[in-house]
């Protein structure tokens, strides 16, 4: 027998489980949330409307030639790239070429800002995954807000106009 003090959230004791079990979404049960910038779609697939959710995840895609601009997170963030073509920036400019299986980590703070564009002709989409107790959205930190835009508008990202939440 397991002791109490070793069973945890999801533990067997008796036989019957304790917590959360597994969520499984099939395509098209997706959820969408507000996009940050124009020609960006967001489909959630994890949040804290998942009991026991500890992370924040979903697939951005991004319309040909749209830019998510600069922007950094309180936690790290992995991307992936499901399809279609681009780059990232990073924040100081430098743009490095993506595409299909691509991974990307965006450390926590200033440090990890990114951005990307669509440089391709079919959207590109990019699987994001943070760590989030409760499954709550980080904050979204843009870098412009922390320089000066004279700064960013040297950089192949620029300045997009956001919408409105």
């Amino acid at each position: 027998m397991i002791p109490d003090s070793e069973k945890g959230d999801s533990a067997i004791g008796d036989g019957v489980l304790d917590g959360p079990r597994p969520s499984v979404r099939r395509a098209g049960e997706e959820w969408h949330r507000a996009a940050k910038v124009a020609g960006s779609t967001v489909a959630m697939f994890i949040d804290g409307s998942i009991p026991g959710a500890d992370m924040y995840g979903g697939v951005n895609v991004l319309a040909p030639g749209a830019v998510l601009p600069v922007h950094w997170h309180p936690v790290g963030e992995l991307q992936f790239i499901l399809s279609g073509t681009g780059v990232t920036v990073d924040r100081n400019g430098a743009a490095s070429p993506i595409g299909p299986h691509t991974v990307i980590f965006a450390p926590a703070g200033r440090n990890g800002a990114h951005g990307f564009t669509n440089t391709g002709l079919v959207p590109l989409s990019i699987l994001f995954v943070y760590p989030s107790p409760g499954g709550a959205a980080p904050d979204f930190n843009l870098l412009a807000d922390d320089v000066s835009s004279s700064a960013l508008d040297s950089g192949p990202i620029g300045s997009p106009s956001l919408e409105s939440d």
